[in-house]
């Protein structure tokens, strides 16, 4: 209610040793506290590893068979495998959701951003999360995945709905009377923000999901004075 911590800090795990440890989640099952965090930085040296202990607040005991996911130093596609959150479905099987992105080329590049994965997890014998035999992910190609790869994905806006779409994007806060949708037009009006500070900026994407796309739009420059409010 107050917004005010009601205890005192106490840091319980500072990892590893990989650099920036950072994005703790904490989960309680059965008797245990598990911690998973995120080391090695968001790159190519990202990991996850995992802690637990009987009580909240420790002693945390580090997992010797940590990280228990990574693909750093591997030629798999899929790279900087991190920020991985523990979920139980509804039939009690566990599963990892994480970030990650997929590389194209080499040296190894990606221009699709972090994009969500996900992974089943086991419980060994010590009731330690385990994800596979070498602790890394790969990329399966089902038949499923196969065919949706090969569709052509189109995505066309007309501005002439009363909303937009919510495939739409927009970054940080979104400023209502900065967008305006007209007669299958869209106003934007612009702001003196810029993408490297962090005002509010008139700002419209998508996200890009292949590594070859065509886009194009229909953009006609006009003097703030003569938009309509």
């Amino acid at each position: 209610e107050t917004g005010k911590l009601i205890s005192e800090r106490k840091n319980v795990w500072s990892g590893t040793g990989a650099t920036d440890p950072e994005g703790p989640h904490l989960y309680k099952k059965d008797d245990w506290y598990y911690l998973l965090i995120s080391e090695g930085g968001t790159e190519f040296g990202h990991m996850l590893t995992v802690a637990r202990s009987r009580e909240i607040f420790g002693p945390y005991e580090s997992f010797e068979g940590n990280p228990i996911l990574t693909n750093r130093s591997l030629k798999n596609p899929i790279q900087a495998v991190g920020h991985g959150d523990l979920v139980e479905d509804d039939l009690g099987n566990w599963q990892m959701v994480f970030l990650a992105f997929r590389c194209i080329g080499y040296p190894r590049q990606h221009n699709l951003g972090r994009e969500t994965f996900v992974t089943s997890v086991d419980w060994n014998e010590e009731e330690w999360p385990i994800i596979s035999e070498k602790n890394s992910f790969e990329l399966y190609e089902t038949e499923e995945a196969m065919l949706c790869d090969t569709e052509q994905y189109e995505f066309i806006e007309e501005f002439n709905k009363s909303q937009l779409h919510p495939y739409w994007y927009f970054l940080r806060r979104k400023v209502k009377e900065n967008y305006q949708l007209k007669d299958g037009q869209l106003y934007l009006r612009g702001t003196m923000g810029n993408l490297n500070d962090s005002q509010d900026v008139s700002f419209l994407g998508i996200p890009i999901t292949e590594y070859s796309f065509y886009s194009e739009t229909t953009i006609s420059l006009k003097q703030p004075s003569r938009i309509e409010q």
